[in-house]
């Protein structure tokens, strides 16, 4: 692909027929782990995440990204689209991957998984991400297969990437790190996205077990709180019945008469 064919955004009224691209290539997975990892990249950001500013946004995982007209698709494993909406069918033509051309601007994040040597995740795939202008770029590679290391990120400065940590991608709100964790039911090392703040975008899972363990903390404290009250209160009064009891005490020794009412 010449550096000096730039992608091509079209109006969408002047755009091809979207019923004559190949967008479906029914390939499998390249394995459980790929599988599980993009819904864990994917599924946190529709179910805990709100933009910093209120953007609308858009998160897909192995789906084709259409650049230019009568150019072969490139299938991140995910990406990341700020400012764009969900459209309300996701069954039609028009929507079921992402053209440039109707979205009018390329993601804000690709992510690649290398699941092997020879996908080239840091060459041809780099290479196009560069060329339509996805901000960020980031290499996921469990293994270190491709000798570069196991995270690696990119940011587009002056038309080429240049090396960045991905950990603080402030430009979107995000950031991507290792979590070495337990995700349904498997232990391993995982990309997760974190908020600027470090910590980790919750899956729909961890949001709802941290608000029940909230929730239960909440009702023990307020158990406690209602139980120490109650003693208090309990307390107070007894100290009231025994400064009575006193009081009466004296006010019989006073009279000349004995406690047992004996004079």
């Amino acid at each position: 692909m010449p550096a000096s064919d730039p992608p091509i955004l079209l109006d969408p009224s002047l755009a091809p027929d979207t019923s004559l691209l190949i967008t479906e290539d029914g390939k499998p997975v390249g394995s459980i782990f790929i599988e599980k990892q993009r819904r864990l990249l994917s599924e946190p950001l529709w179910t805990s995440w709100k933009h910093p500013a209120g953007k609308p946004f858009r998160v897909l995982a192995n789906v084709g990204l259409f650049y230019q007209i009568k150019s072969p698709a490139i299938v991140p494993d995910v990406m990341l689209a700020l400012d764009v909406e969900t459209p309300r069918s996701i069954r039609e033509k028009n929507h079921c991957s992402y053209f440039m051309w109707i979205v009018g601007k390329p993601p804000d994040v690709a992510i690649q998984i290398v699941s092997d040597k020879y996908s080239g995740e840091d060459t041809e795939k780099l290479r196009t991400y560069q060329h339509i202008n996805v901000p960020y770029y980031v290499i996921f590679d469990p293994d270190n297969l491709l000798d570069g290391g196991v995270l690696r990120g990119f940011v587009l400065h002056g038309g080429t990437y240049r090396p960045v940590d991905p950990s603080n991608m402030d430009e979107i709100g995000l950031g991507l790190t290792l979590w070495r964790g337990r995700y349904e039911n498997f232990e391993d090392t995982w990309l997760r996205w974190i908020e600027l703040d470090g910590e980790r975008v919750p899956t729909g899972k961890e949001f709802a077990d941290a608000a029940k363990k909230s929730a239960d903390e909440s009702s023990i404290c307020t158990t406690l709180t209602d139980e120490t009250q109650r003693a208090t209160e309990s307390t107070k009064r007894a100290e009231t019945a025994e400064e009575r009891i006193r009081y009466l005490e004296k006010k019989m020794l006073d009279s000349g008469l004995s406690t047992n009412g004996a004079p």
